[in-house]
């Protein structure tokens, strides 16, 4: 599912700082990321960092962890909060 997000954004995010993401992910595409999650729209600007394309693909992360960690349940983000 991350991977398909990646994807359909066209972004590369593997790496970038919070501060990157801000410079980086647009409004446009902060909304594609966000499908789905809820959060403050009045503040949307400000939440660029918290977009799902912001962060590693957990896949790729938990891969990278998989002889310490066994995935009993795969999670999706539902709400984003963010004292601003």
């Amino acid at each position: 599912m991350a991977q398909a997000l990646e994807q359909t954004l066209d972004l590369e995010v593997n790496e970038q700082s919070h501060s990157e993401a801000r410079r980086k992910i647009t409004l446009q595409k902060f909304r594609q990321s966000m499908a789905g999650i809820h959060y403050v729209v009045v503040k949307e600007y400000l939440l660029r960092d918290e977009a799902v394309t912001a962060y590693k693909p957990i896949s790729k992360v938990m891969q990278a962890q998989q002889s310490l960690v066994k995935i009993v349940r795969v999670l999706r983000p539902v709400l984003s909060y963010k004292g601003v």
